[in-house]
């Protein structure tokens, strides 16, 4: 499971709900696996897993981890990694401990948990910086807009719903009018995803966030316009 549904308009788990599947797994002896290969390490040093206070047995990351290498990775409980090691449980793969990757990992790793993780609060003040900005500028636009955000990544949905709690609620949302406000920002040279997730860096700049928010401002007037 995704600790925040992010693949469905960046979901907030509801209070108590991962607490409470953490319960039920110890209760009926059952692994719980976190999917957090969007959330690794974009959302935080220690990951969804750590912003939650929940630890999954197993977690899966990919993407972020690596800088943009290509890399995937399983964590998880010494007991059930060392199924691996012994050899009782087979991971075989052609690019299993690839050199060039792992360094980038390391790099990147390195970087992310300097002065103890000190960039989260950048990336945590720019994600808050989009988020407002977006909402703002669908207000003044007249275009009824909800952008939910946990870190370096937010989510704008088209719609008239105040939020969401759970996937079905994605369902009520304009994606075809979306994925016209995305056409629009890309001739302002602004590229985001068709589905509405916006992803921050290290390397994006206050300048670089009121650029993004300035073409999206261009380009909600353009749909309000009749």
């Amino acid at each position: 499971m995704e600790p925040y549904a992010f693949n469905t308009g960046v979901v907030f788990p509801q209070p108590g709900y991962i607490e409470g599947v953490r319960r039920l797994a110890d209760g009926y002896g059952v692994v719980l696996i976190f999917d957090e290969v969007i959330t690794g390490f974009r959302v935080g040093l220690e990951c969804a897993q750590g912003r939650l206070g929940v630890l999954p047995d197993l977690a899966v990351f990919g993407k972020a981890v690596a800088g943009g290498f290509p890399l995937s990775v399983i964590a998880g409980r010494r007991p059930i990694m060392e199924l691996v090691e012994s050899g009782k449980v087979s991971h075989a793969g052609t690019f299993n401990g690839n050199p060039v990757v792992t360094a980038a990992a390391r790099a990147s790793l390195d970087l992310l948990s300097a002065n103890d993780g000190e960039v989260y609060g950048r990336l945590e003040a720019l994600g808050q910086r989009l988020a407002e900005g977006l909402r703002e500028a669908g207000e003044e636009a007249g275009v009824s807009v909800l952008v939910n955000q946990v870190g370096s990544v937010a989510y704008m949905h088209i719609t008239n719903l105040e939020r969401t709690v759970c996937y079905r609620d994605t369902f009520e949302c304009d994606h075809a009018r979306y994925q016209a406000f995305t056409e629009l920002l890309t001739l302002s040279g602004v590229f985001t995803t068709w589905r509405g997730l916006w992803y921050l860096s290290t390397v994006h700049t206050e300048r670089d966030v009121d650029e993004a928010v300035n073409a999206a401002r261009k380009a909600l007037s353009v749909l309000a316009t009749p």
